[in-house]
């Protein structure tokens, strides 16, 4: 493994965290909270049942590939854009959301996102870009 190289597109780039957990855990306030004070952007996905998150950002087409056909690229991607000028990139989910284990593997071997789920977090370890690994 190594630090990401020059050439790496993803160097400098914001991170990216999947929040999610049982309703009451805490994780709106964490991100509204805690981390926008370190200058992270948060999404609050959980708007139930004023509106639907994912389609209130306009990120339906990117979230439904992501878990229908296991491609989290398009939704990396437009993350990525939203975060530029940030630390990093939050959403906060509906308790209802809990990735399958085939997700998790996506996201783990494609650095399109952090995912912190109750107590498992998992951070991603491959750039989408060139395929280097890097320790983070």
């Amino acid at each position: 493994m190594h630090a990401e190289s020059a050439s790496c597109p993803e160097r400098g780039m914001p991170k990216i965290l999947l929040l999610g957990g049982p309703s009451g855990s805490g994780k709106s306030t964490f991100s509204s909270q805690y981390l926008t004070a370190r200058n992270w952007l948060h999404l609050e996905i959980d708007r139930w049942p004023e509106m639907d998150g994912i389609d209130h950002y306009g990120i339906r087409a990117e979230w439904n590939r992501f878990l229908e056909q296991n491609d989290p690229i398009p939704l990396h991607e437009v993350l990525r854009q939203r975060a530029i000028g940030h630390a990093g990139l939050v959403l906060s989910l509906p308790s209802p959301v809990v990735f399958d284990s085939q997700h998790t593997a996506i996201l783990q071997n494609d650095d399109s996102a952090v995912i912190a789920y109750r107590v498992n977090v998992f951070f991603i370890t491959t750039c989408p870009r060139c395929g280097d690994e890097t320790k983070r």
